[in-house]
């Protein structure tokens, strides 16, 4: 049975917040702060969208697709200007047309959220209902990180020691470093999606046995922290965010019936210590760990990529300098899973490079999931992008809302982040659906043998009657 879709608030309040937002924007937004408050009216609309849900459904109603969507919105698509020392250096009308922008994409997205859903894969249903024992819960934990520990093994000539060093160096220099062309390494690398699921199940193992003491727990724990670890040393700090922000929702779904206010608590100390993580990465990323030089007083607030001036350079310089990309991106995003080795002649660029456009050398430009649907396709391509991704953010709720345990948590947390990071890229949102299908390999491995080992003493009596 379908839930009943309820009307998204952000139809209404979204509008509201994006003319705020439009009429706060200063003559001159080059002085500290200009921004602030046209940042802030835009995130008080975007906030709309979860009022309704949260009114009639409590915590867990906060917690829908549709509604981390507009959060992420808000982090990735102009966190900087929330952040009272930024300064822009875009013309006013630039910057009033990347807020449009982003209030025309986030409306949507409320609209599409509250259309009727579709019925999802049986697949789904299948894996979300799953009631795995605990035991085979951490052979899933163990296969899942041996799988991805091979990755760094075999790229370091299977020496431990020289895998551990490797940690040591910057984000280019180790060994399993990944290049712009792979070819069959392309294989070994996938297995590190393996690790992205180690967090999520050491989650699920600790709501089936109700502590984080036991003793498979801890093993989960400590291979949580290893594998975050090399995952870290990649410099990547979006991975960081979403393989820790699925742990989380699998444990506040998973406990939706006895949530309590220490667990509100432990999250915000949670996120308080991955943002501190983050400032980390970013300050070592490019000179390594061997010489720390990290303190205290570095860390200045909450750092995320400019990814505003980049949309807003993005609306300024397309179509008036370089025409609507099209086709050929999306194109190049639904064809990236298909490995190199099998098609020599598989698309190697979007068709519009922003870097490489403003002359900007050796550096990669993010310019957003909305700044990708412009340039393919301009305001056509925001409203109807927003409104794909409202629909299937509320399609993929129903996971959340068939309330099948902590197996089925694990399963939402992990869609709704990578919808979530769909928003930084719409290329994001395909490689983080790797994880569920390593999940699914795993799962037909361990699950089919555990089904045949149980009805082989069956078969074997009836075959002796």
């Amino acid at each position: 049975m379908r839930p009943v879709t309820l009307l998204n608030l952000g139809i209404v309040t979204i509008p509201i917040g994006t003319i705020l937002a439009l009429a706060l924007v200063p003559n001159d937004p080059a002085v500290s702060g200009a921004l602030f408050w046209s940042a802030w009216a835009m995130t008080l609309g975007l906030m709309g969208c979860l009022a309704n849900d949260l009114f009639r459904r409590g915590p867990i109603g906060a917690m829908r697709a549709q509604h981390l969507l507009t959060i992420a919105v808000a982090v990735i698509a102009y966190g900087e200007l929330l952040q009272f020392p930024y300064i822009s250096s875009l013309d006013p009308d630039v910057i009033r047309k990347g807020l449009l922008a982003i209030g025309l994409f986030s409306t949507m997205v409320a609209l599409g959220s509250s259309l009727p859903v579709a019925r999802l894969p049986g697949a789904v249903s299948e894996l979300a209902s799953r009631q795995y024992p605990i035991k085979v819960v951490f052979r899933i934990l163990l296969a899942c990180w041996f799988l991805q520990m091979f990755n760094y093994f075999s790229a370091s000539d299977f020496s431990l020691t020289k895998m551990v060093n490797a940690l040591l160096l910057d984000r280019w220099s180790a060994p399993w470093s990944r290049g712009a062309l792979r070819g069959w390494d392309a294989f070994r690398d996938f297995l590190t999606n393996f690790g992205y699921v180690v967090p999520t199940f050491t989650v699920i193992l600790a709501l089936r046995r109700g502590t984080w003491r036991k003793h498979d727990v801890m093993i989960g724990l400590l291979c949580s922290v290893t594998s975050l670890i090399f995952i870290s040393q990649s410099g990547s700090r979006r991975l960081v965010v979403v393989i820790i922000g699925a742990a989380l929702l699998t444990w506040f779904c998973g406990r939706r019936r006895q949530l309590r206010i220490r667990y509100y608590i432990v999250a915000t100390v949670v996120i308080l210590l991955t943002t501190v993580f983050l400032d980390f990465m970013l300050a070592q990323r490019k000179i390594g760990y061997e010489e720390i030089s990290y303190r205290r007083a570095d860390f200045e607030g909450v750092k995320v990529d400019d990814n505003f001036a980049m949309l807003g350079e993005t609306l300024r310089v397309v179509p008036e300098e370089t025409d609507f990309v099209g086709l050929p991106f999306l194109w190049y995003v639904l064809v990236r899973p298909i490995p190199r080795v099998f098609w020599k002649n598989k698309p190697v660029d979007p068709g519009f490079d922003l870097a490489q456009h403003l002359g900007a050398r050796g550096v990669s430009l993010s310019i957003s999931g909305i700044g990708e649907m412009y340039m393919s396709f301009g305001w056509i391509g925001i409203l109807v992008g927003g409104l794909l991704f409202g629909w299937i953010a509320a399609t993929w709720s129903q996971v959340l809302d068939w309330d099948r345990g902590a197996t089925g948590a694990a399963l939402y947390g992990l869609g709704a982040m990578a919808l979530l990071l769909g928003i930084r890229s719409l290329l994001e949102l395909i490689l983080m659906t790797y994880p569920i299908f390593c999940w699914f390999a795993v799962d037909r491995v361990l699950w089919r043998k555990r089904r045949v080992d149980h009805q082989r003493p069956l078969l074997e009596a009836l075959h002796a009657r």
